[in-house]
């Protein structure tokens, strides 16, 4: 398939996706299938070898958890090199399937219901996941983070930003103030030092996907 095709497509599942969210409908999680998850191990296998070293030198965690975590990436990465304090949530049967790290490290939920697991992690992790949580359940998936850490990572696409089942696709000013409600505050000082990261990778020659650098923000509890 050609791109100027499957961007077509893209468009018209997203506005099919757009239009049942505006009827209160939700779309099943099934749609993100084997090819998609294929091809999340492919790219987060790669992204991981830099991007969780970044993490940990800038953050210094010693536990994580990964909201929205595909196959378990990052999950794995962490694993392999001695932070078994991780857990992911992930929703989609298919990714199940194909996790990279033990079940016992992931739990099934639907990210657009609430979620408390009763404790908090160093850092939250969520990367590319808001996007696909409609508007009325944002808040939602904002409180999920805001309970899990005092410290959250995010990525999430922005206006004109093609992918499936991107349903809510906002400038990253939405989202602080979704976390601002929650006494959370965007922190430019932490974010910019990602970004530093990024592009240094980028440089170095590692696989880094275009959206990673513009779309990434770091919260911070207002009360730590």
């Amino acid at each position: 398939m050609n791109p100027k095709t499957k961007s077509r497509l893209y468009s018209i599942h997203n506005a099919i996706y757009n239009l049942m969210a505006r009827c209160g409908l939700r779309y099943d999680l099934k749609i993100y299938d084997a090819k998609f998850y294929d091809l999340n191990i492919t790219e987060g296998t790669k992204m991981a070898i830099w991007f969780v070293p970044l993490l940990r030198e800038i953050f210094q965690f010693k536990s994580l958890l990964d909201v929205g975590c595909g196959t378990g990436h990052y999950l794995r990465f962490c694993v392999d090199h001695g932070l078994s304090d991780v857990l992911g949530i992930e929703g989609s049967p298919h990714a199940f399937e194909r996790l990279l790290v033990d079940k016992s490290q992931v739990v099934r939920h639907d990210l657009r219901e609430p979620f408390r697991a009763g404790r908090k992690w160093d850092v939250a992790l969520s990367i590319e996941v808001a996007e696909h949580i409609d508007k009325a359940s944002a808040g939602t998936y904002v409180r999920t983070l805001a309970a899990s850490s005092d410290t959250v990572v995010l990525t999430a696409a922005r206006p004109g930003q093609g992918g499936r089942a991107h349903v809510n696709l906002q400038p990253p000013e939405w989202w602080q103030e979704r976390f601002r409600q929650e006494h959370f505050e965007y922190d430019e000082r932490l974010t910019e030092r990602l970004k530093a990261g990024i592009r240094r990778a980028r440089e170095s020659g590692a696989f880094v996907t275009s959206w990673f650098e513009p779309n990434v923000m770091v919260f911070r509890n207002r009360g730590n």
